[in-house]
C-alpha cells in the first residue's frame, strides 16, 4: 500500500479494507492504497516459531528493501511494529519515530520508517564501490585483480588468505 508523500506513517484512517469487489463499491473513493503514494507500507512480516532466530526474516526484509529501491518503488518504508520488534527493524536500517496514533488491537504500537535511496544515491554508492575496487587492486597484475575477493569479513584472494 502506498500513502501520500505527506504522510510519514500510517495511522488508523490509511490502512486498506479488504473489500470485495462490486460496481458499487469500485465507483466510490476507499481509504488505502493511493497510487500517487511514495510512502510503502509494510504490514506483515511473519516467521513461523520454528523458523525464527535463524536470520530469515533479516533476509527477507532485506531482499524486500533491495526490491522496493532498485526499483524506485518509494522514497521510504514505513511500518507499525510492537515495542519487542523495534530492536529487529533498528537493525535493517528503521528509526523509530515513536508510539503510533494506531490503537488497534488495543496493544502499544510503534512507527518506524526506512529512507530508501534514490536511483542517482543508488548509482553513486556504485561508483564508490568502484573507486575502492581500483585502489585496492591498483599494482596487481590483471590476472591477480581477478583472483581478489572482497566482502564483509575485508580482502583475501581466492586462496582465502587475508589481503589486509
Amino acid at each position: 500500500m502506498a500513502i501520500p508523500p505527506c504522510t510519514p506513517a500510517p495511522t488508523d484512517a490509511d490502512p486498506a479494507h479488504v473489500e470485495w469487489s462490486t460496481p458499487e463499491r469500485s465507483a466510490r473513493p476507499r481509504p488505502g492504497h493511493k497510487e500517487e503514494g511514495r510512502t510503502i507500507c509494510l504490514h506483515s512480516l511473519a516467521v513461523l516459531p520454528s523458523f525464527q532466530k535463524q536470520g530469515l526474516g533479516g533476509s527477507i526484509l532485506r531482499a524486500y528493501v533491495d526490491r522496493m529501491e532498485s526499483a524506485g518503488a518509494g522514497d521510504r518504508i514505513a511500518l507499525l511494529c510492537l515495542e519487542h520488534l523495534v530492536p529487529f527493524y533498528e537493525r535493517a536500517g528503521f528509526k523509530k519515530l515513536g508510539a503510533s496514533k494506531a490503537t488497534f488491537g488495543g496493544v502499544p504500537w510503534y512507527d518506524m520508517v526506512r529512507e530508501l535511496k534514490s536511483q542517482d544515491q543508488q548509482i553513486e554508492d556504485l561508483r564508490e564501490l568502484h573507486s575502492h575496487r581500483v585502489d585496492l587492486t591498483r599494482g596487481l597484475r590483471a590476472e591477480d585483480e581477478e583472483a581478489i575477493v572482497i566482502d564483509g569479513d575485508g580482502v583475501r584472494d581466492e586462496d582465502g588468505v587475508s589481503q589486509r
